[in-house]
């Protein structure tokens, strides 16, 4: 197509190729700038390849491939049949059914980035494959494209038996790939204990009654054959429970508490990456161990935290905290926050409806103003653009010191919401009262429709 409008006369940013380099340069000058003004955490530490293999293995069967794998080959091959394609499309595919062709090629390519990510994952690099693959979501929709051609094409023949085959197929189909979804969410395990956030929160209780801006470095050490990963996990988990003024201020090291309090990373022969996983954590810890950090150790992440109490019982502030080096005001603690309680199904469904229902509306804005096509595609855009925009103006407010919680977060989700409308109203009214170079030409052509 772009070859095509080039050689039509058309300017080269005028064709999709022009138009697609355009946004990517943008958004690298934009991103760019952005890092360079408002700043950026450091690289996190990369996880070693076993870790990528063992996750993938672990979540390979959970996509039940030899069902979905199936089902999504044929919605590969009869996506592009001309009797499978639906007689009305959305959008551009109204005014050109050439345009039918870009949503299958879309879902296709999409599809294999799972694909791709398993097969580097193969060769030897170190990426997340099970990641590729979670977020292929070229791979249902070419499942739904297949039941849908499947049953367009019997329907079509117009005989009642075929019709209700047809019928019977999308049926089965949606049945089986929602058991096999029911099934794969029903037995994912909880990735934060209660245990573990409720030491957390103790630790946060006492970050809170500690004050300052001194940092602090929790010892973790939970052993198995991934201490990278385990580490990130265990930190992560640690950081949801403090308060939002301590979490810049928090750092991880992987190892010995005595190993810390000396001064020196920690290294272990077994397992043959902790070396490596220790190391990465270790520079950032240095830099601040000249202005004393706190540095603090609980059992649910710490498997030395007995053997440090029982060496140091004065480091215990708390049953459940050990204060290696810092102020050790006497407790009792009260977790700073509480141990979020299991959702029922109907409260789970109400807060996700709530929740699509505030990205729509804050989305609706940015979605009229830069989709070029119909209300169906926009509002269906909206969400997405919601979540873009929550995040753009959450992240300059956290860099201008305005903390997204209570009233500014409400504020926060107002602003993204009131910028999309500003940038609705622009475009509405550029749409209205175009400028000369957007008015059509004068003239026989411009007055008639062809043919």
């Amino acid at each position: 197509m772009s070859i095509r409008a080039r050689r039509a006369g058309g300017g080269a940013l005028a064709t999709p190729t022009g138009r697609l380099l355009s946004i990517l340069g943008a958004a690298a000058v934009a991103g760019g700038a952005g890092l360079a003004a408002l700043g950026s955490e450091p690289s996190p530490p990369r996880l070693p390849r076993q870790s990528f293999v063992a996750k993938l293995e672990q979540d390979v069967p959970r996509y039940v491939l030899w069902v979905t794998g199936a089902l999504a080959t044929v919605g590969a091959v009869l996506g592009f049949a001309p009797a499978a394609r639906p007689r009305a499309g959305l959008g551009a595919d109204r005014d050109d059914p050439s345009d039918a062709r870009r949503g299958p090629w879309l879902v296709l390519v999409w599809a294999a980035t799972g694909a791709a990510g398993v097969g580097l994952l193969a060769v030897g690099a170190s990426v997340p494959a099970h990641r590729f693959l979670a977020f292929a979501m070229g791979i249902p929709l070419l499942v739904a494209m297949g039941l849908a051609a499947v049953g367009r094409i019997a329907w079509r023949s117009g005989a009642t038996p075929a019709r209700v085959a047809a019928v019977a197929v999308v049926v089965a189909g949606l049945a089986a790939t929602s058991v096999i979804a029911e099934r794969a969410w029903s037995g994912t395990h909880p990735w934060i204990s209660a245990n573990q956030a409720f030491q957390a929160g103790v630790a946060g209780a006492y970050l809170q009654r500690v004050g300052g801006d001194v940092p602090v470095v929790f010892v973790v050490d939970l052993g198995g054959a991934s201490p990278l990963s385990s580490t990130s996990e265990a930190f992560h988990v640690i950081r949801t429970q403090l308060p939002a003024e301590a979490i810049p201020r928090t750092l991880v090291y992987l190892g010995a508490a005595d190993d810390l309090l000396a001064g020196k990373p920690t290294l272990r022969p077994s397992p043959s990456t902790f070396d490596q996983a220790s190391l990465q954590h270790w520079p950032s810890v240095r830099a601040v161990l000249d202005e004393h950090p706190i540095a603090l150790s609980m059992p649910a992440f710490d498997r030395g935290f007995a053997t440090s109490v029982a060496s140091h019982p004065e480091w215990a502030v708390a049953p459940t905290l050990a204060v290696l080096q810092g102020p050790r005001p006497p407790g009792p603690y009260a977790p700073a926050a509480a141990v979020p309680t299991a959702l029922s199904a109907v409260r789970l469904a109400l807060l996700w409806a709530g929740f699509l229902a505030v990205l729509t509306v804050i989305g609706l804005g940015w979605a009229a103003a830069f989709v070029q096509t119909g209300a169906v595609e926009r509002f269906a855009a909206a969400p997405a653009f919601g979540i873009a925009a929550v995040v753009l103006v959450g992240l300059v407010a956290d860099r201008l010191g305005v903390h997204p919680s209570g009233a500014a977060a409400v504020a926060i989700v107002v602003v993204a919401a009131a910028l999309g409308g500003v940038l609705a109203a622009i475009r509405l009214r550029r749409d209205v009262n175009p400028g000369p170079s957007r008015r059509p030409a004068a003239g026989p052509a411009a007055a008639s429709p062809p043919g």
